[in-house]
C-alpha cells in the first residue's frame, strides 16, 4: 500500500497535478517498513483574503514532513507535520488506513495551532481547510498510482 511513498515519481506526479510551485524532498527514508519523508512545498496564495496575500505574497513556503510505517497488510500509519514559514502556524496530526470493504478507508485527524491569538480567528480555518485540500490530494494521488500501477486498492 505504501509503495507510491518510496518512489520519487509518485511525487513529480503528485506534485505536477496540484497548485503547488515548487516542491524539493529534503530527506526520502525508504529504509524497512518505514517510509519518513521531509519536503519543503511551494504553494499559490490565490486562496487567502487580501490582508494575507499582502502580509504573504503570492507565495507560500511550507515545510512538510511525514513517517508512515505499515501495521498490516492493508493496514498503515502516519504522523504528520506542516509548518508555515513565516507565521506562527503549525499543523499536526495522523492518518489511519484501514480495511474497509473491498478498500481501504483513510482516517485523518489534524490540529491547526496558531500562536498568536489575534491571527488565529482568520488564519486558522483557512491553513486547515488547505491542508485537509492536500490531503485528499495525497489520497487521490495515492490511488491512481496503484490503479496505473496494477495494484489498484479502492480507497473509501
Amino acid at each position: 500500500m505504501l509503495q507510491c511513498y518510496r518512489e520519487r515519481s509518485f511525487y513529480a506526479q503528485r506534485y505536477r497535478d496540484s497548485d503547488i510551485k515548487s516542491y524539493v524532498i529534503d530527506a526520502l527514508d525508504t529504509n524497512g517498513p518505514r517510509v519518513r519523508l521531509t519536503l519543503y512545498l511551494v504553494l499559490n496564495t490565490h486562496y487567502l483574503p487580501s490582508m494575507m496575500k499582502r502580509l504573504l505574497g503570492k507565495r507560500q513556503a511550507l515545510g512538510y514532513a511525514i513517517d508512515w510505517s505499515q501495521a498490516n497488510e492493508g493496514q498503515a500509519q502516519a504522523n504528520f507535520s506542516y509548518h508555515v514559514e513565516g507565521l506562527p502556524v503549525k499543523i499536526t496530526g495522523n492518518i489511519d488506513l484501514v480495511p474497509s470493504g473491498q478498500g481501504v478507508a483513510f482516517l485523518v485527524s489534524a490540529e491547526v495551532i496558531c500562536a498568536k491569538a489575534l491571527f488565529a480567528r482568520l488564519v486558522e480555518p483557512l491553513i486547515a481547510a488547505r491542508a485537509e485540500k492536500e490531503i485528499r490530494a495525497d489520497i487521490l494521488a495515492m490511488q491512481r498510482h496503484a490503479e496505473e500501477s496494477g495494484n489498484a486498492c479502492p480507497i473509501a
